[in-house]
């Protein structure tokens, strides 16, 4: 990909003379962000966000850095009017397993995809809830354990030389695409 040319011509436009250093970093999302096409089909869009349109209740869930996805999606899901929050606690975590039921929704945020969610998944299926994972690593045991799992681009990982880039960038505009498609799917809905 590249997105040198285009970034030059668009800052450009702008006015804006864009540096090596701020080219590279734009370069590098972009190019993040066009790896999660063949990722997240619009199906896959689609059938997350039925399942959250009729969701009871959505509790999104993540660890140190990717709770901070987690209340991202909980604040976009609000502003659509669909009952969302939040857990970073694993205590808490664990005590909903006792609150949610079937018609709940859980949609965990994990980088790592890691084994820490095992049990709470396995809790919280035995109530019939749907849990959605949003990870970065398609080899995560708990793919297989989730109702839906999608994967994104994990580059932090495929950076080469650069410093570490922040993963939350992928995980917010994924976010912004599903909320994109939940648009549609309620105006759908209120037809």
């Amino acid at each position: 990909f590249a997105a040198g040319p285009l970034l030059r011509l668009a800052g450009n436009l702008l006015g804006m003379t864009i540096s090596d250093g701020l080219q590279n970093v734009l370069t590098y999302y972009c190019s993040g962000m066009l790896q999660m096409e063949p990722l997240v089909t619009s199906d896959a869009l689609r059938d997350f966000a039925d399942t959250l349109s009729h969701a009871n209740r959505v509790v999104a869930l993540g660890l140190n850095h990717s709770s901070v996805s987690a209340e991202q999606l909980a604040f976009r899901l609000n502003k659509f009017g669909v009952d969302c929050h939040m857990l970073w606690d694993d205590a808490r975590m664990a005590s909903y397993e006792r609150v949610l039921k079937q018609g709940d929704v859980v949609v965990i945020f994990s980088i790592s995809g890691r084994d820490f969610y095992e049990t709470l998944v396995s809790e919280y299926r035995k109530n019939r809830v749907k849990v959605v994972l949003i990870t970065m690593d398609p080899d995560s045991s708990l793919c297989h354990l989730v109702d839906i799992s999608i994967v994104l681009p994990f580059l932090t990982y495929n950076a080469g030389g650069m410093y570490p880039m922040d993963e939350t960038v992928i995980f917010f505009m994924f976010i912004e695409m599903l909320a994109e498609k939940l648009h549609q799917t309620l105006h759908r809905l209120d037809e």
